[in-house]
């Protein structure tokens, strides 16, 4: 058994070492992102690690375009993630997808796309907290590779006093939002303190010198 393990990590190591050029070759397709080459790399070899321990997840795709799109998907997530961009709050993924829902159940009862007149009516949310809500869509507040047109994304502001609800009734959205806004903020303490439990090497040196 041992000795199988060990033939397996040779031909993942061999593996590895030939399809290395990958890495460059995805980077060479990028536009001018702004982070340097060692860095790409860094994050592409990820994908490529991934990629030849996972070999069993390309399923029947050659290894190459498995290779290449979990190597792309590290360099756009590198990327994408180390530009400042304020998070959105659960809670208003949460109404994207009641409305994303709400609109595909309307189009299949009523054979038309709905308005945002009929999404408030329905969702009991006024129209213009509709149009806030739907500013908060991932594909809104996209994030250019190309350092040249970053400076030109959409940095969408949402007025969150604008999400109420639309008809009086006895559990408002309003105040529902309230409520998860508070529930979020517990939530950031719990995720400081699990941080704290698997912290980053340079962390854990500093905690273990002092």
């Amino acid at each position: 058994m041992r000795r199988q393990t060990t033939d397996i990590t040779v031909i993942q190591n061999e593996l590895l070492q030939q399809s290395i050029a990958l890495i460059d070759e995805e980077i060479a397709q990028l536009p001018e992102t702004g982070f340097t080459k060692e860095e790409l790399f860094r994050a592409g070899y990820m994908g490529l690690l991934n990629a030849v321990h996972n070999i069993e997840l390309a399923r029947d795709q050659e290894f190459e375009y498995y290779a290449r799109n979990l190597i792309k998907g590290e360099l756009r997530q590198h990327v994408r993630s180390s530009v400042n961009v304020p998070l959105l709050p659960q809670w208003l993924e949460d109404l994207n997808r009641q409305l994303s829902t709400t609109v595909a159940r309307l189009f299949r009862e009523r054979n038309h796309l709905p308005t945002v007149e009929e999404l408030a009516v329905v969702l009991n949310i006024a129209e213009a907290g509709i149009t806030e809500i739907l500013k908060a869509r991932r594909p809104v507040g996209y994030i250019a590779l190309d350092r040249k047109l970053r400076d030109a994304d959409p940095q969408p502001v949402i007025d969150y006093d604008k999400i109420i609800s639309k008809e009086p009734t006895p559990f408002p959205v309003q105040q529902r939002i309230r409520i998860a806004m508070a529930l979020e903020q517990l939530a950031d303490i719990q995720q400081l303190l699990a941080q704290n439990l698997f912290p980053y090497p340079e962390t854990e040196e500093k905690t273990n010198r002092s």
